[in-house]
C-alpha cells in the first residue's frame, strides 16, 4: 500500500482519475520539471499505466482510495508457491546426478 498526501482535484471522482482523462498536477513545479528531464512521457497516463502493468503482470488492478487527506493505491502480491520452488531444485539436483553418471 503506498499513500501519497497530494489530493486529486476537488471536482474528480476516483471514477474519473481511473479513466481517460486530463492532467491536473497537485504540484505542477514538480510535475513539469520531471516532464523536462524526461522522465514524464506525456501528462495524465501515470494512473492508467499502472494499472496496464498490473494486468500485463496477470495481478489485479490496484485499488484507489482517497482518505486521510490524500490518496492510496493498494497492491495485490502475486502468491509464492513453495511447491514449485522444491520440485523444481529438486529437478535440478536429478539432472547433474544424471550429467554425472554420462560424465563417468
Amino acid at each position: 500500500m503506498i499513500w501519497n498526501d497530494g489530493h486529486i482535484p476537488l471536482d474528480w471522482s476516483l471514477q474519473k482519475l481511473i479513466t481517460k482523462h486530463t492532467s491536473k498536477p497537485y504540484n505542477p513545479d514538480i510535475a513539469n520539471t520531471f516532464f523536462r528531464a524526461g522522465l514524464i512521457e506525456s501528462w495524465g497516463r501515470g494512473i492508467s499505466k499502472i494499472i496496464e502493468a498490473c494486468v500485463k503482470e496477470g495481478l489485479s488492478e490496484p485499488i484507489f482510495n482517497t482518505d486521510l487527506g490524500g490518496l492510496f493505491v493498494e497492491f495485490t502480491a502475486r502468491a509464492i508457491s513453495h511447491a514449485n520452488t522444491v520440485t523444481k531444485s529438486s529437478q535440478s539436483i536429478t539432472n547433474k546426478q544424471k550429467s554425472s553418471v554420462k560424465i563417468i
